[in-house]
């Protein structure tokens, strides 16, 4: 389930431009509409949920949408959390060593 998840959001990835509110328009059209993981209720209320949440709508979206298909277990927090710490970690550190 979590391969047919990344997969799906790769694609969008590669082929997706644009800020949050394209990408909200792009995940309708593809979960709602193509694949039907979603009700178009149950893609409203994840867009209502995301705006009262801090940070990017889409982001909390594509989380949501990730949570409504595969459920959450500790495995997916701990993925969610640990891959952008060590990625925003290796840019800090490569942005130390080049201004130093």
């Amino acid at each position: 389930m979590l391969i047919a998840i990344f997969r799906q959001f790769f694609l969008l990835g590669c082929m997706s431009f644009g800020g949050p509110a394209a990408h909200l328009g792009y995940f309708k059209r593809h979960f709602v509409d193509t694949l039907n993981w979603l009700t178009n209720t149950r893609y409203a209320q994840l867009i209502s949920l995301s705006q009262a949440l801090p940070g990017p709508g889409s982001s909390q979206v594509s989380f949501a949408i990730g949570v409504e298909r595969a459920g959450c277990t500790w495995w997916h927090c701990c993925l969610y959390w640990f891959y952008p710490t060590i990625i925003f970690n290796y840019v800090a550190i490569g942005y130390k060593c080049a201004s130093v």
